[in-house]
């Protein structure tokens, strides 16, 4: 198996790697929270909704 070489490799890839970590840093960080928050206040108002239609 021959020995991988970094520095071809980096040249070569570096730009992918870069691309696909921002990409995931996005998400995690920016995508993530706000679907959070999105579900969280739908469950809210489907709370109150529903507490509401009891009384």
């Amino acid at each position: 198996m021959p020995q991988l070489d970094t520095g071809l490799f980096f040249i070569q890839y570096g730009g992918t790697c870069v691309f696909f970590f921002l990409l995931f840093f996005f998400l995690v960080f920016f995508i993530l929270p706000q679907i959070k928050k999105q579900f969280f206040f739908r469950k809210k108002i489907k709370m109150f909704l529903f507490d509401f239609n009891d009384k």
